[in-house]
């Protein structure tokens, strides 16, 4: 299902004036004793710098400052109304006050390091465009403060690293009304009656990094961390929202709000509520321990009431009471790849929201503590057009599954497993296409079509494993199969239809058997050959390994992917073996067949090298290696004529007395342990010696030579006279 979306993208975090803060003054070093100040217009303000002797001229490169005061118990203490001067209050100490700061149709100003205590509001920001408020500390009045920093029909302003803190009674930290481009950055805001942070009408927010806490009162309404109304436009980021009465963050009739990144924790209802507030994101945030304080209604991680688009992604919740997800008439929606654990009651619950894509979750250990009807891992009540898609459900109480009341869905690809009842439960509806899961370990059934469910298609899913029924079906004219496509079942036999349990006698036509280990042969082959296996007729739908041992020891886990198998088994010396073949399915059950193989040895030695020839001269000693081998092993080497040659345990032959000339025919033997022998004849020929020199005969034939040497000369010397 796609899902159209409107999500922001982020636009206001750094602050507004970014030169002018570069641009501070060294922050004073005491406190001066001063009335309260009020400036209307450029004139009174150029007059007042004028006669304060303040720094700058009230450009924007030299902004005037307004530093190091203390003032105290007035209406207003610094109040600035109807100025396009560039200015900075900074390092100010202000107590006991109805604002503290109160600024007016202002521009372009920064408030910074002021120390403000016990006023009604601690800073007012009316009509305002680029003012920056940066590492205050502010604390309201403890009976009748309101805000620590209100804005009204301001823009591009930002409040970054201040300390605001509340007391009984008073409303919220930051309050801002018909507000545009506002920068939330890196504040601490608690104790406050009412809400952290709360902002109506406004548009394109940044609430970044900000922290949150015990802002618990007794205020009108939900009370929050974060309170959006009437707005549009918000991108929420890495802020730290923990125990505030009611809920995390509210987001009320406001679209097109990203909320990512944020740790929620231990808020007393929600981590965080959406009512009428369409295209929002919820995304990688880390949701815990909401809902402590519930009375009634759901308290949830996240929950969603009439919110339409909405995105909730990649989210980590952990033991949220009730329920970890819960949509309420929010249509279009699309949860995926969440991890949700040790919910109280369910894991998702999704109510009167159609059209719902709930896809790649992970889903463990939902409590099921609540009453009035089976809690689950996800509960889909009332609602149509639901696609449930490759989620895993493990661990949950009662149900992993449960469908009531809702048509025409899709449940595709889910593993649900270790349920204390049914892994699925479906009752009062009809038009599902339930296939490809894998449903395994429940206590109670594996799947149940309970009363008035039907015109369901149930095919292709792995059933095994579960209580004394793995497929029920009470009401009938469901179909158990599709196409000459059923299911797979882990007691199936092999043979014939599976007759599903119920009144309705319904029966699966084409089933099959989750798990088949499979028989092989007894097998042998001859030592030291290779390509050697054993093959088993192995089938699984969804296999996890194969393990293969030999005498009872693995010769390893091999992934498996479900057809037959055909275990390598070379190697091995020769013997005969108990060959065990175990094969899992990813549920981790498993199925084993027994076998032997016999390794035999029935071939003689073979030459490493092909014996050759040798010959020999006289008085000459042979030495001569000869090569063989063998897979069992050379057991020992032999010559026919041992009164002439030797032959040693690894094949050398040497001549075993003088050899005389001629030549010698020897055989030679070489046998395994097994008695398997190779024999070869060579021929070694020892030459007769070379005959003795006679020295009468070697003189004749030096005077011969003599003589030719000198006719020659005596030719050569008469042909030179002739010439």
């Amino acid at each position: 299902m796609s899902v159209p979306l409107m999500n922001p993208t982020t636009s206001n975090i750094a602050i507004s004036n970014p030169s002018v803060i570069k641009q501070v003054p060294t922050t004073a070093l005491s406190y001066e004793s001063h009335s309260y100040i009020s400036i209307d217009g450029d004139d009174e303000f150029l007059a007042m710098a004028a006669f304060e002797e303040w720094e700058g001229d009230g450009s924007s490169g030299d902004p005037f400052v307004i530093e190091g005061y203390e003032i105290v118990d007035e209406e207003f203490l610094i109040e600035i109304t109807n100025t396009r001067y560039n200015f900075i209050i900074q390092d100010c100490n202000l107590t006991y006050a109805l604002a503290a700061i109160h600024l007016r149709n202002a521009t372009s100003g920064v408030i910074q390091n002021c120390l403000i205590v016990d006023t009604y509001y601690g800073i007012v920001l009316a009509n305002v465009t680029g003012i920056d408020v940066i590492g205050c500390h502010i604390t309201v009045h403890p009976t009748e403060g309101t805000n620590g920093v209100y804005l009204e029909f301001s823009d591009h302003c930002s409040i970054s690293n201040c300390i605001i803190q509340g007391q009984p009674g008073t409303d919220a930290g930051i309050y801002g009304e018909y507000c545009e481009e506002i920068t939330l950055y890196n504040n601490t805001v608690f104790e406050f009656d009412n809400h952290g942070i709360f902002f109506g009408g406004c548009y394109d927010m940044d609430i970044i990094e900000n922290t949150l806490y015990w802002n618990e009162g007794g205020g009108i309404g939900p009370v929050c961390g974060i309170y959006i109304v009437e707005s549009l436009l918000l991108f929420i980021a890495q802020n730290n929202i923990t125990e505030n009465m009611d809920n995390g963050i509210t987001i009320e009739e406001t679209n097109n709000v990203t909320i990512f990144e944020n740790h929620i924790s231990h808020n007393w209802i929600h981590g965080v509520y959406l009512e009428d507030s369409d295209y929002c994101l919820i995304q990688n945030n880390f949701i815990e321990d909401n809902g402590e304080g519930i009375t009634s209604g759901p308290g949830c991680g996240v929950c969603t009431y009439y919110s339409d688009y909405c995105q909730i992604i990649g989210n980590e919740f952990w033991s949220n009471i009730l329920t970890g997800i819960t949509l309420s008439n929010s249509d279009f929606c699309n949860i995926a790849n969440n991890y949700l654990n040790h919910s109280w009651d369910h894991g998702m619950q999704i109510y009167q929201s159609h059209n719902v894509t709930i896809e790649e979750n992970e889903i463990y250990n939902s409590y099921g503590l609540s009453s009035g009807g089976p809690e689950c891992g996800i509960r889909v009540q009332e609602s149509n057009y639901t696609s449930l898609l490759h989620n895993i459900l493990g661990h949950n109480s009662e149900n992993g599954i449960t469908v009531y009341m809702s048509d025409f869905g899709e449940m595709i690809g889910n593993t649900i497993f270790d349920s204390e009842y049914d892994g699925l439960f479906v009752e009062e509806s009809s038009g599902w296409d339930i296939s490809y899961n894998v449903i395994y370990d429940n206590y109670g059934s594996g799947i149940v079509l309970d009363g008035l469910t039907y015109d369901n298609y149930v095919y292709y899913n792995d059933i095994g494993w579960c209580g004394e029924y793995l497929a029920v079906d009470t009401w009938g004219y469901n179909y158990w199969n599709i196409s000459g496509v059923g299911n797979w079942y882990s007691d199936y036999n092999g043979t014939g239809t599976y007759s599903i349990f119920g009144i309705a006698e319904a029966v699966d036509y084409y089933p099959s058997m989750s798990l088949y280990c499979g028989v092989t042969t007894p097998s042998e082959y001859e030592v030291g050959t290779t390509g050697n296996t054993m093959t088993w007729n192995s089938s699984a739908l969804n296999p996890g390994r194969y393990e293969l041992l030999i005498d009872g020891v693995s010769q390893g886990n091999v992934t498996w992917d479900g057809g037959h198998i055909a275990a390598d088994v070379d190697g091995l010396p020769v013997g005969e073996y108990n060959v065990t073949l175990i094969v899992y399915h990813i549920s981790g059950h498993w199925l084993m067949n027994q076998s032997t193989l016999t390794v035999v040895d029935t071939m003689a030695p073979a030459w490493t090298v092909t014996p050759q020839d040798q010959t020999l001269d006289y008085g000459e000693s042979l030495s001569y290696q000869l090569q063989a081998s063998d897979p069992s092993g050379i057991a020992s080497w032999a010559v026919n004529d041992t009164a002439s040659f030797a032959i040693s345990a690894s094949g050398l032959l040497t001549n075993a007395t003088f050899l005389s000339p001629g030549v010698y025919y020897v055989e030679i033997t070489v046998t395994d342990i097994y008695s398997h022998s190779v024999s070869v004849t060579i021929k070694i020929t020892v030459n007769e010696p070379a005959p003795p020199i006679d020295t009468t005969t070697l003189m004749l034939a030096i005077g011969g030579g003599g003589a030719i040497l000198v006719i020659v000369l005596v030719v050569i010397m008469y042909k030179k006279k002739s010439s």
